[in-house]
C-alpha cells in the first residue's frame, strides 16, 4: 500500500490481476482463492477439537469422541454431525491438514496500522473480537459498524471508510447510526 500511495500503484494492481485472472465469469471472481485463503484462516485461527500435532488417525478419532460428548441436544433439531458438517469452516475440514502446534503469530517487524471493522449484527466473530484482534496493532482503529453482520465491510459507510483508509493510510471518521 505505501508503495501505491507513492506513485507505484503495480504494488497493488499485480496482485488483484493474479487474484482475478483465471476467472472468466466475474459472479465467480476470487472463488477459488477465497475458499484457499478462508481454509488458511480456518485451519490455523479457529480452534479445532483435535490436537493439531496428532497423526491423522488420533485427531480422527479425537474429533468423533468430541462429537459423541456433545450429544445431539445442543443442535436440535439437527445431529451434532450434521451440523458440523455443514459448511468450510466444520470441525473435520482441517483434519488433513498438517498443521502448527503453535498458532500464536509473533511479529517480526513493525505492523502497520489498521482499521478494524466489526459489525453490531455479527454472531460469528462479534465486537469483542474485533476489539480483541484490534489491540494487536498499536495504531489500529476500530470501527463497530451499525447494521453489519459478520461482512461488516460491504455496506456504503464501511467502504467509503476502507477507500479513505487505502488513500490517506488513516481512518479520519467512524460509521454511525443514521
Amino acid at each position: 500500500m505505501r508503495q501505491a500511495l507513492h506513485g507505484h500503484p503495480d504494488a497493488l494492481v499485480r496482485p488483484a490481476k493474479e487474484f482475478y485472472a483465471p476467472v472468466s465469469d466475474l459472479r465467480t471472481a476470487g472463488t477459488h482463492h477465497f475458499a484457499a485463503m478462508a481454509f488458511s484462516v480456518v485451519c490455523h485461527d479457529y480452534a479445532v477439537p483435535h490436537d493439531r500435532g496428532a497423526s491423522l488417525p488420533v485427531r480422527q478419532d479425537q474429533l468423533l469422541q468430541g462429537r459423541q460428548g456433545i450429544g445431539d441436544r445442543p443442535f436440535a433439531p439437527f445431529s451434532a454431525a450434521g451440523w458440523t458438517e455443514g459448511s468450510m469452516d466444520t470441525v473435520d475440514a482441517c483434519l488433513r491438514r498438517p498443521g502448527r502446534t503453535d498458532t500464536t503469530y509473533r511479529p517480526t517487524g513493525p505492523m502497520p496500522d489498521v482499521p478494524v471493522l466489526a459489525g453490531d449484527l455479527d454472531t460469528n466473530t462479534g465486537a469483542a473480537y474485533g476489539r480483541q484482534a484490534a489491540a494487536q496493532f498499536r495504531h489500529s482503529t476500530f470501527v463497530l459498524v451499525p447494521g453489519a453482520g459478520h461482512t461488516s465491510d460491504h455496506g456504503p459507510c464501511a467502504t467509503s471508510l476502507l477507500n479513505d483508509f487505502v488513500r490517506t493510510g488513516h481512518l479520519t471518521r467512524t460509521c454511525t447510526t443514521p
